[in-house]
């Protein structure tokens, strides 16, 4: 279902260069701002997942339908995973799951307030590129062991997306942009030939707080 969203959104940005032509308002900006995320579900070995911190950035294209809707589409680069405390022979260690995505959301914004400072509410689809995973073992802050975990995910992960934020105009057709958001998968992360694992339950729902700013590429006439 989640694709399917994400065509329907990417056929209206198929169509920008018209509306851009119309009515001006179309423009790009770079965002950047911390990943909070952990793994969600039973794994089989009875793993307690712990949060992992991360970051995503890349920039963005928007499109004003008008004053009080938009459509955003972002290119980023995205950390994401989790961590997990394990034992081998008394000594304690701490494992990382390190998923680094080209990540693409899309996204209608509805905006509220005047024509200098907007609050928006978001939703929309976030599609995500595996490009590495890797098994990263510490211990004593030290690390003893990596291992290239790539083959054991799905190669694209889907999640719906949903968030707030605010749009504060600091120059003519310039805007800086602060917002958090929440994303959820809609589909496991996990490849299903991986023994010992329940890989239908787990999830990596993540919450994100992104800055960005943007300029306008073809100011009103």
């Amino acid at each position: 279902m989640v694709y399917c969203c994400f065509a329907f959104m990417l056929s209206l940005f198929c169509s920008m260069p018209t509306w851009a032509q119309e009515k001006n308002t179309l423009s790009v900006g770079v965002t950047l701002g911390p990943n909070f995320m952990i793994f969600t579900g039973e794994n089989g070995s009875g793993t307690t997942y712990n949060p992992r911190l991360g970051i995503a950035g890349g920039f963005l294209l928007n499109y004003s339908v008008s004053n009080k809707i938009g459509v955003t589409a972002e290119f980023n680069y995205a950390n994401r995973g989790t961590a997990y405390n394990n034992q081998n022979a008394g000594v304690n260690m701490q494992t990382s799951a390190r998923l680094n995505y080209l990540a693409v959301p899309l996204y209608v914004n509805w905006f509220g307030g005047g024509t200098e400072s907007r609050p928006k509410f978001f939703f929309g689809v976030d599609l995500g590129l595996l490009l590495n995973a890797k098994l990263v073992t510490k211990s004593d802050g030290k690390i003893i062991g990596e291992i290239d975990a790539k083959n054991a995910y799905n190669a694209t992960d889907g999640s719906f997306l949903i968030g707030a934020g605010w749009h504060k105009r600091i120059g003519e057709g310039y805007w800086l942009i602060l917002d958090g958001r929440l994303s959820y998968n809609m589909n496991t992360i996990l490849k299903a030939n991986i023994p010992g694992t329940n890989p239908a339950n787990i999830r990596n729902p993540i919450l994100g707080l992104r800055a960005a700013l943007t300029l306008p590429l073809n100011l009103p006439k």
